[in-house]
C-alpha cells in the first residue's frame, strides 16, 4: 500500500496555502512549514493509518494598518529660503532643504557665493552660500625660533606642547594608546580623534616652518576664525588662533 498523501491548510488567514506531505508512519505530533508564508503548521496522527484532527488555529489578529504619512506641502510657490552650514566649492556637499521636509540634496557648488537647488519632494527652492577653499599663503620666511602649541584655558593656567620637527597629530584622547594622538586632549569629546597635523619643517641654515593641515573635523576647525575643511592646508605663524571642538590653541614662539 502507497503511503497516503495528507493535505493540510496554512493557518496564516492571510496565506491559506494548500501544503501537500506524506502521512507519518508513527503517530504522535508534528509541525510542518508553509513553504509560501513560513507560518508552522500543526499535525496529530493518531494512529498509522489516518491522521488525526487537527487542533483549533487560534484566529491571527488583523495588523493594524500603518497610520497615513502627513502629506508634504507643496512649497513651489513660496518665497526661497535660505540653509545654513559651511558649503565649500568645488567638493560633493549634503545640503539639507530649509523648508524641513527632510531631503537631503547632494551637489558640488561651481560658484562662490550663492548658489540654490529645487527640492524634488516639497517644490520649494532653497538657497545655500559656498565658499572657496582657504587660501595656502606661504610664508614670507623661515622662523628664527622653535614653535608651540599653547591650550588656553579660563581659570587654569595655559598648557603648552612643543612641536617637534616632522609631524605632530592633535586630537582627542583614546583610551585605546594605540590611537592616541601626539597631543592629545582628555577633555574636549567634541574633537575628532586625529583632528590636524602641524607638519614642522627644519633648516640648520633657514630655520623653521610651520604648516597646518585639517585631517578630519567633527566640528569645523577655526583658524584665525576662519573655517578649514578637511584636506585644507594653512601656514601658521606665530600668534595665530586655532579651534578644535571647543578647545582654544595659540601658535606661540617656543623660547
Amino acid at each position: 500500500m502507497s503511503q497516503q498523501i495528507v493535505k493540510l491548510r496554512c493557518p496564516n488567514p492571510l496565506c491559506q496555502h494548500i501544503v501537500g506531505v506524506k502521512r507519518p508512519d508513527k503517530p504522535g505530533r508534528y509541525k510542518l512549514t508553509c513553504p509560501r508564508c513560513g507560518t508552522k503548521i500543526p499535525l496529530v496522527v493518531q494512529d498509522t493509518n489516518f491522521p488525526g484532527p487537527q487542533p483549533p488555529v487560534p484566529p491571527t489578529p488583523p495588523t493594524p494598518p500603518s497610520p497615513p504619512s502627513p502629506p508634504v506641502p507643496n512649497n513651489m510657490f513660496q518665497q526661497p529660503k535660505e540653509t545654513k552650514g559651511d558649503f565649500l566649492k568645488g567638493a560633493m556637499m549634503s545640503i539639507p532643504c530649509a523648508f524641513g521636509c527632510g531631503y537631503v540634496h547632494r551637489e558640488i557648488p561651481l560658484q562662490v557665493g550663492q548658489n540654490m537647488f529645487q527640492c524634488p519632494t516639497c517644490k520649494g527652492r532653497t538657497i545655500y552660500q559656498a565658499r572657496d577653499k582657504t587660501k595656502y599663503i606661504k610664508p614670507g620666511e623661515y622662523q628664527a625660533f622653535r614653535g608651540k602649541l599653547t591650550m588656553l584655558r579660563r581659570g587654569w593656567f595655559n598648557k603648552e606642547f612643543k612641536l617637534n620637527p616632522g609631524s605632530n597629530i592633535v586630537g582627542r584622547y583614546d583610551s585605546d594608546p594605540s590611537g592616541n594622538s601626539d597631543i592629545s586632549i582628555s577633555d574636549d569629546p567634541s574633537m575628532s580623534r586625529r583632528s590636524i597635523d602641524i607638519r614642522v619643517e627644519h633648516s640648520d641654515v633657514n630655520g623653521y616652518m610651520f604648516q597646518l593641515r585639517v585631517l578630519r573635523a567633527t566640528n569645523p576647525v577655526l583658524v584665525n576664525h576662519e573655517p578649514l575643511m578637511p584636506g585644507e592646508d594653512f601656514a601658521l605663524n606665530f600668534g595665530d588662533s586655532i579651534i578644535l571642538g571647543k578647545t582654544q590653541f595659540r601658535f606661540d614662539k617656543d623660547v
